[in-house]
């Protein structure tokens, strides 16, 4: 889900309409229902976080734009701007 709000926020602040709406599920082992995500102490390389899902995507779909894009959650003219962004063909 981060990931893809990633992709769809187009390199600005991440917001709740990003996100989808979290399923309904049982609590954590611990009792307390929070999951953790561990980030490296010197931060992330967003681009190439997305950049390296635009490559999966289109590696997934075979070279298809259009169904890289549905794996992405993106329109059609959203992939294609972030591919001229990343210059990945």
């Amino acid at each position: 889900a981060i990931e893809r709000a990633i992709l769809l926020c187009d390199g600005g602040l991440i917001t709740r309409e990003h996100l989808p709406t979290p399923p309904r599920r049982s609590p954590a082992p611990n009792g307390n229902g929070v999951d953790t995500l561990a980030l490296p102490v010197d931060g992330i390389d967003l681009a190439a976080v997305e950049r390296g899902f635009l490559e999966r995507a289109l590696g997934q779909a075979k070279g298809n734009k259009t169904k890289a894009a549905r794996l992405l959650g993106l329109s059609r003219a959203q992939l294609y701007s972030r591919l001229e962004k990343y210059g990945v063909q």
